[in-house]
């Protein structure tokens, strides 16, 4: 079943500056869709932290499914009590009686962000179920950052950089052969 979010991506290839424009602007209905096709992959969680605000809509629309909490990390410190790295601020009350965390982001690349929230994360006590990404860009070597704390990433579709634009990736996680965008 092609999705959406497939859909609205292919028409955008290879255009990278398309790619993100197109996955900025995408309803809430768009990422309900993508929720419901992700999750029999996903697993069980009860809070979902969104890397930006940007990743609001997908991050609800996960909560929603478990029935579970929902907070965003932000790039800018708060006034109120909160866990921070560098550069992310994670507010400690949305946190507490929570177990489990899923991680949502809009674009999964160099997993920087998403490996500084894993830890904030875990420093609040929290075991990190995984990261659930819009798209992942396999070129920029996230999932091996993220491997070594053993998280796993859940994505529809991921892209590769090439020299004529981005593409479809043609293989998965584990070298399989990937269904194409056609």
């Amino acid at each position: 079943m092609t999705t959406q979010l497939q859909r609205k991506i292919r028409a955008a290839l290879p255009d990278e500056g398309a790619v993100h424009e197109t996955l900025h602007g995408l309803s809430v209905e768009v990422w309900q869709e993508v929720v419901e096709a992700l999750k029999l992959r996903l697993p069980e969680f009860d809070i979902v932290i969104g890397v930006g605000n940007g990743s609001l809509a997908f991050a609800t629309a996960l909560a929603d499914l478990r029935a579970a909490a929902v907070t965003s990390a932000r790039g800018t410190p708060t006034l109120a009590p909160h866990y921070r790295s560098d550069h992310w601020v994670v507010e400690q009350k949305p946190l507490l009686g929570r177990r489990t965390a899923l991680i949502a982001t809009l674009e999964f690349a160099q997993g920087h962000a998403e490996l500084e929230l894993s830890t904030l994360a875990r420093q609040a006590g929290l075991e990190v179920a995984g990261i659930a990404a819009g798209i992942e860009f396999t070129s920029k070597g996230g999932r091996s950052r993220v491997d070594m704390l053993g998280v796993k990433v859940f994505t529809l579709l991921q892209l590769a950089h090439t020299p004529s634009g981005l593409q479809s990736e043609r293989r998965g996680e584990g070298g399989e052969i990937l269904m194409p965008l056609t």
